[in-house]
């Protein structure tokens, strides 16, 4: 008998290998199975046999997160490791809301509320969006008539609620399924009635730490439920309170209208609902920071990364990777974020954490974020005597000069179209090797994805140049210092060639910038007029240190900035062209910093 093939997937081959099974019997010995109508039952066979192999192999897949393909399988593995897949985050403004009642006769209540269904408006490009406070607030009094309230948040989208009645008596396990999946969760409320026509009232909140929940605590458990919905889950007299038949239960919450309301600052909002204060109600709403933070439901891809990492931090910051964990799973605003320790800095800073985040939107988190992000997030998880600190990014921006030879001669595209596929090389190079922290510039990776680019290109040149802007305070003496951890070239003052140099600025209302001289020292020269010559202002109001990339400037005095810009940007020279990004540093390659020129040299002639 004939050995039996086990690992056959392939329809033709399973076939072929029934036929060999089949000829190792003496009454199929010499049989023809080609045109007979055995091999229609063999076709039958081999069909069956490859429908059972896929489905035993998918099915087999689908049990383990890491191969799991289906929605509903990714779900429910990381389920199994406690893990809750992050909801969509819905877009909020921070604002202070003030409210001035005319009328001196007007009676006014001992205590002023701001309910959560109160709505704001904003408006971009001619489309309305609403926002509600995230939670009702009592206003202050800060004055006759006057009442406000400070740092206000409001969520963009549309409050919904939905109600369920407790009957544990139905055959089937009744289910509080939120049944819309663009909820974004952290706006949920729950509370629960005796029933329907009772008065009482109990909140529920939701249960963040098993290990302090008793029998009689008022909390949820919330949990995904088949492919992008969530469920709420009660307890069961043991660990949480449980919920009887005849409770009602009612759900609210925000279901986000996507990210069209990105970088709203302007808000109006209808009287309070409820008053009956004689005059009119004069609102002022002050912006504290605009609105952000929308983050779609979280993929597939993405609890496949978290969710053995959430279970093995244990919902606790102790290692920089736990502290990652943790911010990349509940902070929907962050895009990058590289987490170190205080000893890891030079000179060392014990007992210290460091986390440094790049926003989804715009570079830098607003001060409220960043403490937010502390005392909700990483406080109650961290160790208790560590200090955490939010920094922003270091941006050091790559300048690049490309420099293509191509010859015309083994390509059917002209200049332009050329160029155009040299770009999407470069951002194909920026995607695959410079995203986020800890992804260093290496030009001859660079250079390659530019060759490879199309036959006709022969060779590039491309220099290299790193920019960095620091903000400064007009009309002040303004200290710093830049740290690239990349070693520049030696300026020679002799030859008017700087390795440092820095925008033109005004000084005084005289047009002037820095540059190096070659020894070290980093002057103050005026901006060159006809004859060429740059004359020096003040010598030595900094350093540079050419081997670590470091820049120093002390008491400089700068009175205003040119083309519409708050930052002063330094292009500095490296000696080498692979830059390295440490810690905070992150590298970008702007559009606006690349040049790319085309050289046709299929005409050179060699003598």
């Amino acid at each position: 008998m004939s050995e039996i093939k086990y690992t056959e997937l392939d329809f033709n081959l399973i076939k072929e290998n029934l036929k060999n099974f089949l000829k190792t019997q003496d009454r199929f010995k010499d049989y023809n199975f080609e045109g007979s109508s055995l091999s229609i039952l063999l076709d039958v066979l081999a069909y069956n046999t490859g429908y059972n192999a896929f489905y035993l192999n998918m099915l087999a897949s689908e049990m383990f997160l890491d191969s799991a393909t289906l929605r509903e399988s990714v779900v429910s593995r990381a389920e199994h490791l406690g893990y809750v897949p992050r909801s969509t985050r819905t877009i909020g403004a921070v604002v202070n809301f003030e409210i001035y009642f005319d009328s001196e006769s007007a009676v006014l209540p001992s205590s002023l509320l701001l309910s959560s269904e109160q709505e704001f408006f904003t408006t971009i490009n001619d489309i309305r969006y609403t926002f509600y406070p995230d939670r009702s607030q009592t206003f202050t009094k800060i004055g006759d008539r006057r009442y406000k309230i400070e740092n206000l948040k409001l969520i963009e989208g549309q409050r919904l609620t939905h109600s369920y009645t407790v009957d544990t008596t139905t055959p089937v396990k009744q289910r509080y399924v939120i049944p819309n999946e663009n909820v974004d969760t952290t706006t949920l409320s729950v509370i629960v009635r005796d029933s329907a026509s009772s008065s009482n009232i109990s909140t529920y909140n939701l249960a963040t730490d098993i290990t302090e929940i008793s029998s009689t605590d008022q909390v949820y458990f919330l949990s995904a439920y088949k492919t992008n919905l969530y469920e709420i889950v009660f307890g069961d007299d043991i660990l949480g309170k449980g919920v009887v038949d005849g409770n009602v239960i009612e759900i609210s919450y925000v279901v986000s209208g996507g990210d069209g309301a990105t970088g709203a600052n302007t808000f109006r909002t209808n009287k309070l609902a409820g008053l009956t204060v004689v005059g009119n109600q004069e609102t002022t709403i002050t912006t504290i920071s605009s609105a952000t933070g929308y983050a779609e439901q979280e993929s597939d891809a993405s609890i496949k990364l978290l969710a053995p990492r959430s279970y093995e931090a244990q919902n606790r910051a102790v290692t920089k990777y736990d502290y990652e964990t943790l911010l990349r799973r509940d902070v929907s605003l962050i895009e990058h974020v590289r987490v170190w320790g205080g000893e890891e800095n030079n000179p060392p800073e014990y007992g210290k954490v460091f986390c440094a985040i790049k926003p989804k939107t715009g570079d830098l988190l607003n001060q409220e974020d960043k403490s937010r992000i502390v005392n909700t997030y990483l406080r109650n998880k961290s160790v208790l005597t560590l200090d955490i600190n939010i920094l922003d990014p270091e941006y050091i921006r790559v300048a690049l000069d490309v420099a293509v030879n191509y010859n015309s001669n083994k390509t059917s595209l002209d200049d332009d179209s050329l160029k155009n596929l040299v770009l999407q090389s470069i951002d194909k190079y920026k995607a695959d090797y410079v995203s986020g922290f800890d992804s260093d510039f290496r030009h001859s990776k660079l250079t390659s994805y530019i060759d490879d680019t199309d036959d006709s290109i022969v060779s590039n040149n491309t220099d290299v140049k790193i920019k960095y802007r620091i903000i400064p305070t007009l009309n002040s003496k303004n200290s710093f210092s830049i740290k690239l951890n990349n070693e520049i070239t030696t300026g020679d003052s002799a030859n008017n060639v700087a390795s440092v140099k820095s925008d033109i600025f005004l000084y005084n209302s005289s047009r002037v910038f820095l540059a190096d001289d070659g020894k070290g020292s980093i002057n103050l020269y005026y901006a060159a007029g006809t004859s060429g010559v740059n004359p020096i202002i003040d010598s030595g109001v900094g350093t540079i240190d050419y081997i670590n990339g470091t820049l120093s400037i002390s008491s400089l005095l700068v009175t205003s900035l040119l083309n519409n810009v708050n930052y002063i940007e330094f292009t500095f020279i490296p000696k080498i062209r692979d830059i390295i990004a440490l810690r905070e540093q992150m590298i970008l390659i702007e559009d606006e910093n690349i040049n790319v020129s085309m050289t046709d040299i299929s005409q050179l002639v060699l003598s």
